[in-house]
């Protein structure tokens, strides 16, 4: 698959490009959607979905500078874009990046902006640390989103209770205890 260089590449090129470049990864490859985004890129700097895509790109292909660099450009471009910040929350707790974590862990804006699987890395990653300050607020949103995973309120029963919550700890582990009773 190779991308042409032009003097422009129309929006409609560009559309088809990045709808290729998606599905690339899906067929076994993973560098030829880094070239075809970091082409388009020469045409279209600023366009934040295509900067996002290009972010998932190298931190697949395990380049998270790159990727991070990426996401906070979309960010700069996009501040709603809650997917980039989600992938950028992943993308944090893979790169161990504590300090920064505990930050967006209390802070409402990036609370809310997590999706189910962001908030859920959030909270294993502070879980893991037996940080539990850090994982409620995460573990909470993850739940909000999705109130059918028992793994999840599991551990938010956990983390509640070793933070001095048992009446708050209970009614997790008893939501836990309905939706996996053999567990």
């Amino acid at each position: 698959f190779i991308v042409l260089r032009s003097a422009s590449l129309p929006p409609e090129k560009a559309s088809t490009l990045m709808q290729d470049a998606i599905q690339l990864p899906q067929q076994g490859h993973h560098q030829q959607p880094l070239d075809i985004y970091e082409e388009m890129r020469r045409h279209y700097p600023k366009h934040p979905d295509l900067l996002h895509n290009l972010a998932l790109a190298y931190a697949f292909v395990g380049q998270p500078a790159v990727a991070e660099r990426l996401f906070l450009r979309v960010l700069e471009l996009a501040p709603k874009l809650t997917q980039a910040r989600s992938n950028l929350v992943k993308l944090w707790t893979k790169m161990d990046r504590l300090q920064t974590l505990r930050e967006i862990a209390h802070d409402e804006y990036w609370v809310l902006a997590l999706d189910e699987a962001s908030g859920a890395a959030l909270g294993v990653y502070f879980f893991a640390r037996e940080d539990y300050s850090d994982a409620i607020p995460a573990l909470l949103k993850s739940i909000d989103i999705a109130p059918k995973r028992a793994d999840l309120q599991h551990m938010l029963g956990r983390a509640l209770y070793r933070s001095n919550y048992a009446e708050d700890a209970e009614s997790h582990f008893r939501s836990a205890l309905m939706l996996e009773p053999q567990d």
